[in-house]
């Protein structure tokens, strides 16, 4: 069966190997992605190299502290990628 688009909701154990246009990871808190506990911490990566296009956290109080500093990471990698491509371009 082909699939025609819309929403699909699978557990971060099921999506390996599998690729989105557009991943959200729900509840993504200290609670829930223990930062200490290494299948939260690969369960959490898997779920966040999924997304092709487009990433997003949803989360109420404290976003997971994992999550704190792979944004200072990404943000750094983003930003010279772009760099990159600006001078490969130019």
């Amino acid at each position: 069966e082909k699939y025609n688009g819309g929403v699909g909701i699978v557990t971060s154990y099921l999506s390996k190997g599998l690729e989105f246009d557009v991943v959200i990871v729900a509840d993504a808190e200290d609670e829930n992605y223990d930062s200490s506990n290494k299948l939260d911490m690969k369960l959490l990566y898997v779920a966040m190299t999924r997304a092709l296009h487009k990433l997003e956290f949803v989360y109420d109080k404290n976003i997971c502290k994992y999550l704190k500093d792979w944004w200072k990471i990404s943000l750094f990698l983003y930003w010279n990628i772009i760099i990159c491509a600006v001078k490969f371009i130019l």
